[in-house]
């Protein structure tokens, strides 16, 4: 039916919403700005073609006189208006303009403001030992060589007639970066750089048919006698680039002059990790092994790291010297401090994974071995990741150095499919089979933490998964155990953290797996050079989530794009902070020309945002004590040192500090001089409160009650109940550990200095970093735990057999007794199988049931072990 028009509704307006209102106001703003500019550059057109016509036409130059009669004011308003007036623009156009040429010039501007910046960050957060490869004694007599060490090795003929043009070529093809004066040239095969025929066989035993591009140039540079600094991505052999060179070094001195005991070595081989440097000896050894079946003199090498046996180490020094050795730096600087060792015949020397070990925590220890060379050495640096500081550090110390460099440090293997999915934290475990079946055995699991590591390990165990396990919470033994499973094949996984990242050269990996991904992109790219090894393919997937730091995802993005790898989704959606600066052309690059971060050589971030900056100057600042802090039981006081001339006499150390592994902060010296029969002087150090240092160092050497305990166990046991209810005398509550405890407690007149380290499955790592000079041990075990029951005698037996703790009483506590679960006494006693090793060294023990909660039987053990306990 038809509605009359009159009583038709009106037709309400279409609703817009507001962002598309906003977005047509910015449309009819941009068109009229648009014309306003087109109406601005045809004035300005109109201008220029007015005044060439002027020009020509000299009639239109005449301007209008003013009378003479005329007023000032209309003369000023004949005056023509100043190029600066433009009255046709108006006050929008204006600000548009002023507004384009600020953000034109505040590109450049951010730019140098960025890199002023840097140029800072860098010198300051470079905390590189300036001296860390120039000895004590060169230092001392100001000896600065200028030329590189002279050697016998001179390439064939036709090698060194070729022109530098040839050899760009080659380098070129081989896609070698060389930087350096007089480069040796390179050499495409192992013949033509003159190795015998018995390495050559040695080689092929291993399948290497011809050099990688690493080896390429950088073996003829050793051979030359050159300083170098080796950098090309994992897997490309670097090991055996700066093996062989050392292997016919050491031929060629032992055929001049044969070594005899405590003599040696020619070369070492310094790296940060034992098991990178077993690896390392294996490869050493398998080079000599060729050449004395040749009917070359033997040439001995040795494999200097902790965990070994130290006796067996000394007694083939001792014996018959060594040529060659391979160490990691404490266990070296141990040889060398107590002259077992000396470098006066060493000419040689490599930092395997030279940026690590250039950086905070083992530069001091390679200082340290630098001091003991006595004459010049070649010093060589090899590493997948060499950031820029420390080449440019190198370049300064080393003599007429050679930087030969296949690829970008620090960029990732392109052998390697690189796949990253997200995950959330909680079905990571979970989503790890899965992730497994994607290639066949053998893969490596990387992981952070050492506890992902157990766990992981034990979940793989219980659904059917051939695996092994390793950290740097295992002992030595453990640890080679668990490698050599791997490498022959009898395991399909290896769960391990970052101690089998770097440097490891396991066969034929299929797949590495990064449970998480790590803060410091160099970790991952160390981490997945596992796989695609001399050639082969792999895979390497990490798993992301939103815990991860927003630095490391960046980093992860631009190494993905850089290696063409496919970018997921989450990282596209990521804000670069940086993308503007890329668009202008400028990029990543900083002040120091690479691209990326300075410091750590992330392509994602710069170094005023770069975590490893951050990560070291807190450990810097952790390291510095502040001797005006005063603060109570000494953790700033200051240093007082008392200084006698012409005495002589006979130190006792007396360490009263062993807790915290601190220097010997009392020195008692007995002397005698002219006037004085006897002094006590006392050197007082970081351990004790300005003021009262002197009183208290008196009353803790003289205090004979006072006893040192460790309070240890597995986690759960009941350890911080028992501390707490001794603390405070009465019944308590069950108290978790957080981190670990100390408390000083008087009892029966005596004074207990108690160490509770808590929550740790692993015991052994934890207490000897906290304490030393333990007298008593108080081992808590939960009597109705018996699924535990084996790891708690794992470790009781592992800290009994501890050289350390052989003084040590021993009192066993039985917890938690009023559970219904709770064993027998006598049954637990027997299952923890402690009496034989006991038995070897004397020790006293005592199996004290007890109920920590109410304080039942607590006080019997602990009277019993202040009663055996050797005074301090």
């Amino acid at each position: 039916m038809a509605v009359d028009a009159k009583h038709q509704e009106p037709e309400e307006p279409l609703y817009v919403p507001l962002k598309v209102r906003r977005q047509r106001e910015q449309e009819r703003l941009q068109r009229r700005r648009k014309a306003l500019q087109e109406r601005i550059q045809h004035e300005r057109s109109d201008e220029g073609s007015g005044s060439d016509e002027d020009e020509q036409n000299p009639k239109r130059q005449k301007t209008k006189q003013p009378s003479a009669d005329a007023s000032p004011l209309s003369a000023a308003l004949d005056e023509p208006p100043q190029p600066q007036q433009r009255s046709t623009l108006s006050l929008l156009d204006q600000a548009y303009e002023m507004r384009k040429k600020m953000e034109e010039q505040g590109v450049n501007q951010q730019k140098a403001q960025q890199d002023a910046q840097e140029v800072n960050m860098l010198k300051e957060a470079s905390y590189v030992q300036k001296v860390a490869l120039v000895s004590a004694h060169e230092r001392a007599e100001g000896i600065h060589y200028k030329e590189s060490m002279k050697t016998t090795w001179k390439p064939p003929r036709s090698i060194a007639d070729m022109t530098q043009e040839e050899c760009d070529a080659v380098r070129k093809k081989w896609h070698i970066l060389v930087e350096g004066e007089d480069v040796p040239p390179p050499i495409k095969s192992f013949e033509y750089m003159r190795f015998p025929p018995a390495i050559l066989d040695a080689l092929k035993a291993k399948n290497i048919m011809r050099p990688t591009p690493i080896q390429v140039q950088a073996i003829p540079c050793i051979l030359a006698g050159r300083d170098m600094i080796g950098i090309a991505f994992t897997g490309s052999g670097k090991t055996v680039t700066f093996t062989l060179p050392l292997v016919m070094l050491a031929l060629e001195e032992e055929k001049k002059m044969p070594i005899i005991g405590h003599e040696g070595p020619f070369g070492l081989i310094v790296g940060p990790s034992r098991e990178l440097m077993r690896q390392t000896f294996d490869v050493v050894k398998h080079f000599t092994t060729y050449l004395f079946k040749a009917g070359y003199p033997e040439l001995r090498s040795l494999l200097c790291i902790g965990g070994e046996d130290k006796r067996q180490q000394s007694d083939l020094i001792a014996s018959r010297g060594v040529h060659i050795v391979v160490a990691t730096p404490g266990r070296l600087n141990h040889f060398l401090k107590l002259r077992e060792m000396n470098l006066r015949l060493c000419k040689y020397i490599c930092l395997d994974e030279g940026d690590r070990m250039l950086d905070l925590g083992f530069d001091e220890e390679v200082a340290t071995t630098f001091n003991h060379f006595t004459s010049q050495r070649q010093t060589l640096l090899f590493s997948a990741t060499m950031p820029q500081k420390f080449q440019d550090f190198a370049k300064d110390v080393l003599v007429k150095p050679v930087l030969v460099n296949v690829g970008r440090a620090g960029a990732a293997n392109l052998d390697v499919i690189q796949e990253v999915e997200y995950v959330k934290q909680d079905a990571k475990i979970v989503y790890l089979l899965e992730c497994l079946q994607k290639t066949s055995p053998p893969v490596v699991i990387f992981c952070e933490r050492k506890g992902d590591v157990d766990d992981i390990y034990e979940y793989l165990i219980l659904k059917g998964v051939e695996a092994a396990s390793i950290h740097g919470g295992k002992d030595q033994e453990e640890r080679n155990e668990a490698i050599d499973l791997f490498k022959n094949g009898q395991k399909d996984v290896l769960v391990a953290t970052d101690v089998a990242a770097k440097g490891l050269d396991f066969p034929d990996i299929k797949h590495v797996i990064n449970f998480d991904m790590p803060a410091e992109i160099e970790n991952y790219v160390h981490r997945i050079g596992r796989t695609g090894r001399c050639g082969k393919t792999g895979v390497a997937t990490t798993f992301i989530n939103k815990s991860v730091p927003e630095s490391a995802l960046l980093d992860l993005k631009h190494l993905l794009v850089e290696a063409k790898q496919t970018v997921p989704p989450v990282l596209k959606a990521l804000e670069d902070p940086y993308e503007e600066l890329e668009r202008s052309g400028n990029g990543l690059s900083n002040a120091t020309g690479t691209k990326g971060c300075a410091f750590c050589g992330g392509l994602g971030h710069r170094i005023t945002d770069c975590p490893k900056v951050d990560s070291q100057v807190r450990k810097i600042g952790a390291g510095k004590r502040d001797f005006l802090a005063g603060k109570s039981e000494g953790y700033g006081g200051d240093s007082l040192d008392s200084n006698s001339t012409g005495c002589s006499g006979k130190n006792k150390n007396i360490v009263l500090n062993s807790a915290r592994n601190e220097e010997c902060v009392l020195v008692w010296t007995l002397f005698r001089c002219i006037y004085v029969e006897r002094v006590c002087i006392f050197r007082l150090g970081a351990a004790y409160a300005m003021g009262t240092s002197l009183s208290r160092s008196f009353s803790r050497f003289w205090n004979r009650s006072e006893r040192r305990l460790l309070l240890v166990g597995l986690d759960g046991a009941g350890k911080t109940t028992i501390l707490y209810h001794l603390r405070l005398g009465k019944a308590i509550a069950s108290i978790p550990t957080v981190g670990f405890n100390v408390e000083t407690i008087k009892y029966e007149g005596y004074k207990l200095n108690i160490w509770d380290v808590g929550g740790q499955d692993t015991l052994r790592p934890y207490w000897r970093h906290h304490f030393t000079g333990t007298q008593g041990i108080i081992f808590v075990l939960d009597s109705a735990d018996d699924q535990r029951l084996e790891l708690a005698k794992a470790e009781l037996n592992g800290m009994l057999v501890d050289t350390q703790l052989q003084e040590a009483c021993l009192l066993i506590i039985l917890n938690k007794r009023d559970l219904p679960g709770a064993k027998d006494v006598q049954e637990l006693s027997e299952a923890l199988e402690f009496q034989e090793n006991c038995e070897k060294v004397n020790r006293r023990v005592k199996v004290q049931p007890a109920v920590a909660t109410t304080g039942e039987g607590l006080n019997d053990g602990i009277s019993w072990l202040c009663e055996n306990m050797t005074a301090l």
